[in-house]
């Protein structure tokens, strides 16, 4: 099977994944109106992302990789919780690199966290510091807004 097909059965995986818990009740966020829509709140954060299963999609090189995890993660957030979560792209150790940036709110203020959807793991991201996951330094060079 090549490569094309391989990527068009997992994203509609994800699709059908998708559709299938939308259906269940999970609570949905309502801040529609926006040019982004963040989570409620940072407990509401780390929830979805401990429920999240992303990671647990199997890692293709050049074929289902940091990208396609990704713009994965990025629909699952729009279509089970209306939320943004942008696709960045930089270098994780010199090396290029896609992963997300979700918005939450902090009380009255608004938080960035980096989250690596391929290992499940996020942090917050604080000004003036480096962006890390793990042991894994990340520099943002671009972020898709769409």
């Amino acid at each position: 099977m090549n490569n094309m097909k391989v990527k068009l059965i997992i994203i509609c995986e994800i699709l059908i994944l998708a559709i299938i818990v939308s259906m269940v009740s999970i609570p949905r966020i309502n801040n529609i109106g926006k040019e982004y829509v963040e989570f409620n709140s940072t407990i509401e954060l780390k929830v979805w992302l401990k429920l999240d299963d992303t990671n647990t999609l199997e890692y293709i090189n050049n074929t289902f990789d940091c990208d396609d995890f990704a713009f994965a993660f990025k629909v699952l957030c729009v279509l089970i919780h209306g939320v943004s979560a942008f696709p960045a792209y930089g270098v994780i150790n010199d090396v290029r690199h896609y992963f997300n940036v979700i918005i939450a709110r902090d009380g009255g203020d608004l938080k960035a966290y980096a989250y690596e959807p391929i290992l499940g793991r996020y942090n917050k991201i604080r000004k003036d510091k480096p962006i890390t996951i793990g042991i894994n330094n990340y520099k943002i060079y671009k972020i898709h807004l769409f």
